[in-house]
């Protein structure tokens, strides 16, 4: 079983792999150039997730493309594709999809599994600060994490539709289903507190999340059909 099946409705191609530190040497002369002054570090996680993405076009059929990116850093796909790339500091993740069978979709992937709680007035809104401080003590920092993580995949599943950005605040993070054993996962719901290009206010969307419990690894991913629900 693939580690992300289950976190993506309909025909998502999806490949990971550790960061791999030969993986500049496969960069198209073009995407070397947007990490041409980067730090190795980020030079290694940027050319793994290029590497992985190209892996997964190829499988639908593009092949040797160039993955550029537009003013906000956003990928940018073949047209009549989508996708999502994220990295640790330890995985590259990258999901691929023809836009018109999975609509647009986010990942995000974190190796911190517990979010600072001098960090959380600027991530959590009083509905969720109000959920992780009712939560058991020794669970409140990994609650605030998975909100955060939440909070970057739902940006990434709709950006590609509105090419607008999103705040911390301006959505709401609820989770719906949590279950601990034999690892972490469960469901969320993402609510729409402003109106982001085609979204209004009150939009939900739907997402995933769990844990690589041997890496010590979170992934949370939003899928955004062709018509959200309201």
């Amino acid at each position: 079983m693939h580690e992300l099946d289950g976190l993506f409705e309909g025909p998502v191609v999806v490949r990971t792999s550790p960061i791999d530190f030969t993986a500049s040497a496969s960069l198209h002369p073009n995407e070397a150039l947007l990490v041409a002054r980067a730090v190795d570090k980020r030079r290694h996680e940027f050319a793994t997730g290029r590497k992985l993405a190209r892996a997964a076009l190829a499988q639908l059929g593009v092949n040797d493309v160039a993955i550029l990116q537009d003013e906000m850093r956003a990928p940018i796909w073949p047209e009549g594709f989508t996708g999502s790339i994220s990295h640790c500091t330890k995985k590259a993740f990258a999901a691929v999809g023809r836009l018109d069978e999975t609509g647009t979709f986010g990942i995000d992937v974190e190796d911190r599994l517990r979010l600072s709680e001098d960090l959380w007035p600027r991530i959590l809104v009083d509905e969720e600060r109000a959920f992780v401080e009712a939560a058991p003590f020794d669970q409140r920092q990994q609650l605030a994490m998975i909100v955060f993580s939440a909070k970057e995949s739902l940006y990434k599943a709709q950006y590609p539709r509105t090419n607008e950005f999103m705040d911390f605040a301006d959505a709401r993070i609820e989770i719906t289903k949590l279950e601990r054993s034999p690892s972490l996962r469960g469901a969320f719901r993402g609510v729409f507190l402003r109106d982001v290009g085609g979204f209004l206010a009150g939009t939900v969307v739907s997402g995933k999340f769990s844990e690589l419990s041997a890496e010590q690894i979170l992934v949370t991913s939003v899928q955004i059909p062709p018509v959200a629900e309201r």
